[in-house]
């Protein structure tokens, strides 16, 4: 508001461009959007390629999780050959290993796993350094790939390894999602219900914390679950 009220095209744009990257990691992608999209109206008149280049990725990113795959893969392309082509040799580059882990997410998705683990492999060299906060995270994304594949055993044992470094670092949110996957994961090997019981523990205590990104794969689950043993009522309200 206060841009809009006298503070300047460079103002109103970065304004916006948070407030799309807020929505986003509270995982409300509709919201995201549109904030991001004014972000680029208003950042287009400014001669200031990098930060159009950064909110791309960000569509990019908030596309995927909307699942409109073709506008994310459209938007993060864009992004990546943009970043990579200005990269400096041996210089790390956090937006860019995420953009390129995101991108990975959507091709596993869509059945391409090849292209997805050479993004996430790409992802990881773009960090130049294996101590860099933002791994975990990338790691996750892989993490739910190999679900994907029915590759349970490997998922736990890499969540459960992100899992660590993110109590390192302190950061809940990380925790709680490599938490739940690797819980997940095992289950899903071990058929034994003190996994499952802590993986729905930990979806519900990012459900609390009104932190919804990515959280909707997470209640199918417990959905699929409560409905193979005829719970109608839990399966409805996860559903």
């Amino acid at each position: 508001a206060r841009a809009e009220a006298g503070g300047g095209g460079e103002a109103r744009a970065c304004a916006e461009y948070w407030t799309g990257a807020h929505y986003d990691g509270l995982g409300e992608p509709r919201r995201s959007l549109t904030a991001l999209n004014r972000a680029v109206v208003a950042a287009e008149p400014l001669n200031s390629p990098s930060f159009l280049i950064q909110i791309r990725a960000n569509l990019g990113q908030t596309n995927a999780i909307s699942a409109r795959y073709g506008d994310a893969i459209h938007h993060m392309d864009h992004a990546i050959a943009a970043k990579q082509a200005s990269r400096q040799p041996g210089v790390a580059s956090t937006s860019l290993a995420y953009c390129l882990s995101s991108r990975g997410l959507v091709r596993a998705d869509m059945g391409d796993f090849d292209a997805a683990y050479a993004d996430f492999d790409a992802a990881i060299d773009a960090l130049e350094n294996s101590n860099d906060p933002i791994l975990p995270s990338l790691i996750t994304q892989r993490c739910l790939a190999l679900i994907y594949q029915g590759r349970f055993s490997e998922a736990a044992e890499r969540a459960e390894w992100s899992e660590q470094r993110a109590i390192a670092s302190r950061s809940r949110f990380l925790i709680l999602s490599a938490r739940v996957l690797g819980s997940y994961a095992r289950w899903r090997d071990t058929e034994a219900q003190p996994w499952f019981d802590r993986f729905a523990e930990a979806t519900l205590t990012l459900h609390a914390s009104a932190r919804f990104q990515r959280i909707s794969y997470k209640y199918g689950w417990i959905t699929e679950a409560m409905a193979d043993r005829e719970e109608e009522g839990a399966t409805r309200g996860f559903a």
